[in-house]
């Protein structure tokens, strides 16, 4: 996903919010689910593993502040 990232982050500058297509990526990989509960239908991932989506997608956008809109 960075390299999608990195071309839509022009785009996301502008419109101040993520790409619907990379939300739509998020969605389809279960990333929404990283952090929900299992008894909620998520995968709640180890607290470790958190931080680490959020530094792999970080790469992508192009301002440091940008990874938290993750």
């Amino acid at each position: 996903m960075v390299p999608q990232l990195r071309d839509r982050a022009p785009a996301a500058e502008t419109a101040g919010r993520l790409h619907q297509e990379t939300i739509d990526s998020l969605r389809a990989v279960d990333a929404f689910r990283a952090v929900v509960p299992k008894r909620y239908s998520g995968l709640e991932l180890p607290d470790p593993d958190i931080p680490q989506i959020f530094r792999i997608l970080g790469r992508g956008v192009p301002q440091p502040h940008d990874a938290w809109d993750f």
